[in-house]
């Protein structure tokens, strides 16, 4: 379960707050897929306001479901579309279509620097295991940097995948404030 840490201050739905609380944590990979968090967006989704918005494609990429949060963040041309788009492909294991994604949205984008800086601030939380955060302090280097770290976690570091996770799930928290506000 994902502690809403990020997005405490961000105004949140009973009922979307209680979507995420009860989520599984997202994992480094496509896993978990989590089918009690998918009929819960369905039933949030459903022909609602959210439908087809960046904000569903966050909540499909929590609960797992990374082929509908492509089809959703895919059809969403805006460097907001293209982070989450390059999310899902660096969940998959697609880590050179992420990079090209990451390459899109942009330099500066204000989620990495809240990201970068979330990072250096939470660095005691980090790197017991080894992960170089030193790769994750500038903002432009940054989804970069992720996307060679995931990598390198998939192919014989796996002792990164839980900061990694740690730090996706900010990601994913500063993310979803900025595609709400």
């Amino acid at each position: 379960m994902p502690t809403i840490d990020l997005l405490a201050e961000h105004p949140l739905s009973a009922e979307l707050v209680s979507l995420i609380d009860a989520a599984p944590l997202p994992g480094l990979a496509g896993l978990p897929q989590c089918a009690q968090t998918r009929q819960a967006i369905r039933d949030l989704v459903a022909d609602g306001p959210m439908a087809g918005t960046l904000a569903e494609a966050a909540l499909w990429l929590l609960a797992g479901e990374l082929e509908r949060s492509h089809s959703v963040s895919q059809a969403v041309d805006t460097a907001e579309g293209s982070f989450w788009h390059g999310i899902m492909h660096r969940r998959e294991g697609d880590f050179g279509n992420a990079k090209y994604w990451f390459r899109r949205v942009g330099s500066g984008h204000p989620v990495h620097r809240a990201l970068a800086e979330q990072i250096r601030v939470s660095g005691d939380l980090l790197g017991e295991q080894g992960l170089p955060t030193g790769a994750l302090s500038d903002p432009q280097s940054l989804p970069e940097a992720l996307v060679d770290l995931s990598q390198s976690a998939a192919s014989g570091k796996p002792q990164w995948t839980s900061d990694l996770e740690r730090i996706g799930w900010w990601e994913w928290q500063l993310l979803f404030a900025h595609c709400t506000r």
